[in-house]
């Protein structure tokens, strides 16, 4: 129980009965309040908040049970006691039964016994008062459990719906790439081909089926390398020109900047012939050319 003192009120008509009653409490933890008027006192809970309520039963104008009935529209919280030597045990008990009255003592009292009776209101008092602070605190957390949960159901269909959409995306790009009608290889930051379209095993049919995870100089000849090589090593956009069988293509080196694939490049082979080969060769005037390095190989 809290250290702080509890206020008590009671209410007689009769002042030896309160003088009684305070030269009883006194020395106890409580701070008492009393009033020889029930309207006196239902006046005081307008400032007060008494943990436990002692009233007489017979007082001129307003029995007992009617003013505790009133205080408790006031203070619902407090714990009632009637106290009286008059009473009418009928209505005691039914109000006792409806939830108005928590005890009730008989005058002339045992001080020993009221004694008890008062502090085990306190005790009823204050367990109903942490059952409530509980409540009120369950009610608040699981209003923001609710409100966390319809965040999180909100960002999981969020993100679900941007992984369909990436995955849409990804498949739609897949599909784009293989029916590209040129061949399309896509290579780490390392060199190490990650990506390759149906075309390319027409246009490097020595490679074998298997192209993924293999170094993209080494589906070349001897010949091509050393272009190649300056190409990759430099990561900047350019086009050389190689023959291949018999057959010349424009080596269209794509670097791709964006993270994570910073440092990944495609590289687009577009046949050289006529027109299209000075197209391609029109489209890369202004940018850098890549020197080859010597070489003694034949092209």
């Amino acid at each position: 129980m809290s250290n702080t003192p509890h206020d008590i009120l009671i209410v007689d008509d009769e002042p030896n009965v309160l003088t009684a009653l305070r030269r009883m409490l006194h020395g106890e933890p409580y701070r008492v309040h009393v009033a020889s008027d029930p309207s006196d006192a239902l006046e005081s809970l307008k400032s007060i908040e008494p943990a436990v309520m002692i009233s007489d039963y017979r007082m001129p104008g307003m029995t007992g049970v009617a003013f505790l009935q009133r205080a408790k529209e006031l203070q619902p919280d407090s714990v009632r006691i009637i106290l009286s030597g008059y009473a009418d045990i009928s209505a005691i008990i039914d109000a006792i039964n409806t939830g108005e009255i928590f005890r009730f003592i008989a005058k002339p009292w045992n001080d020993d016994e009221l004694k008890l009776t008062i502090k085990q209101s306190l005790e009823h008092w204050q367990l109903m008062k942490s059952n409530r602070e509980l409540s009120t605190e369950l009610l608040k957390t699981n209003r923001e459990l609710k409100e966390l949960n319809e965040h999180l159901e909100a960002e999981v269909a969020k993100r679900s719906r941007d992984l369909l959409l990436k995955d849409r995306s990804y498949l739609l790009s897949k599909f784009i790439i293989e029916h590209t009608p040129i061949p399309l290889i896509g290579i780490d930051e390392n060199g190490m081909i990650a990506l390759a379209n149906r075309q390319c095993s027409d246009l490097f049919p020595g490679a074998g089926s298997v192209l993924l995870g293999r170094d993209i100089l080494s589906i070349f000849s001897k010949g091509n390398m050393s272009e190649l090589r300056v190409l990759v090593r430099n990561k900047r956009q350019s086009t050389i020109t190689f023959e291949l069988g018999n057959r010349s293509y424009n080596l269209i080196y794509i670097p791709i900047d964006r993270v994570p694939l910073t440092g990944s490049a495609l590289l687009a082979f577009v046949e050289a012939v006529g027109p299209l080969d000075s197209a391609v060769r029109s489209s890369e005037s202004g940018k850098e050319r890549i020197e080859p390095e010597k070489q003694t190989g034949n092209k």
